[in-house]
């Protein structure tokens, strides 16, 4: 999907993965580094981890080299670290660890001139542009309307416990329903929402990169 609506984002991805952290989604645990701030001593999780700029004018942080990922140890971090304040010298770092792999999906809420305020659920990650296996309802939408959105999908089986890997497929479900509803009490403030790629594990369902475009 592309925002027909601006040049920068509304909030900034640790802004947003902490509003929706306050639903009760599942976001990685993080540290925010602001720009007058020195590379932290030690971080509160393990490594690997990954490094970002989190910024509202980076729309596409991969291709504007601001996302580091699999950083192995405090001194590559101190490094990777000192290079990201020289290239993004306003903007807050955001330190996350690295996440245990899932099913990816993708979450997108839009505003259609003609429907009004609408989700998107589907295959997600890597795969998403490739294959465009997903499916749209508008909003409100309650849990059967999501079952029957992934139950849509040519890649349903992913969610299914594919080859005997396990999901939680219930989690994906909540995870849409939840912040669908955040998304339509606040419709005249949300032009356009990805969660690219959500990880689906075999107990959780969590967001690892987050978008938000303001109406």
């Amino acid at each position: 999907m592309q925002a027909n609506v601006t040049t920068r984002l509304a909030m900034a991805e640790h802004e947003l993965k902490a509003l929706l952290s306050s639903l009760g989604v599942k976001v990685p645990a993080s540290v925010v580094v602001q720009p007058h701030e020195p590379v932290p001593p030690g971080l509160p999780f393990p490594f690997p981890v990954v490094l970002k700029a989190s910024s509202t004018a980076l729309l596409h942080k991969t291709e504007a080299g601001a996302v580091r990922l699999n950083i192995a140890g405090m001194e590559e971090f101190a490094a990777a670290f000192q290079e990201f304040r020289s290239r993004f010298p306003g903007d807050p770092l955001l330190v996350e660890p690295m996440e245990r792999p899932g099913v990816e999906a993708i979450v997108g809420f839009f505003r259609d001139p003609v429907f009004g305020p609408c989700v998107m659920v589907g295959v997600g990650g890597v795969f998403a542009e490739l294959y465009q296996d997903v499916a749209f309802r508008r909003l409100p939408i309650a849990e059967a309307d999501v079952q029957a959105m992934l139950d849509e999908l040519r890649g349903r089986a992913l969610f299914e416990g594919f080859r005997g890997r396990s999901v939680s497929r219930e989690a994906l479900v909540q995870l849409v329903v939840t912040v669908g509803r955040w998304v339509s009490e606040n419709a005249g403030r949300v032009g356009q929402m990805d969660l690219n790629p959500v990880f689906v594990r075999e107990d959780d369902a969590v967001v690892i990169d987050a978008k938000l475009m303001g109406a």
